[in-house]
C-alpha cells in the first residue's frame, strides 16, 4: 500500500509550532511588562471612559 502525499503539512506544522513558540515567549515575558502594559492599558482606558461621561 501507498501512504497518502503529507503535500504542504510541513507548513502547518511549521506554523503552529511557531504560534505555540510565540505564545510561550508572550506568557513568560508577561510578569516582566506587566506593570508597564497593564497599568498603561488602564490609564488609557480611565482617560477614555472619562472622557466619555
Amino acid at each position: 500500500m501507498t501512504k497518502p502525499k503529507k503535500k504542504g503539512r510541513w507548513l502547518t506544522t511549521a506554523y503552529w509550532s511557531l504560534v505555540g513558540a510565540g505564545v510561550a515567549v508572550m506568557v513568560s515575558l508577561q510578569p516582566v511588562f506587566a506593570d508597564t502594559i497593564w497599568t498603561r492599558f488602564s490609564t488609557i482606558m480611565k482617560d477614555v471612559y472619562g472622557q466619555l461621561a
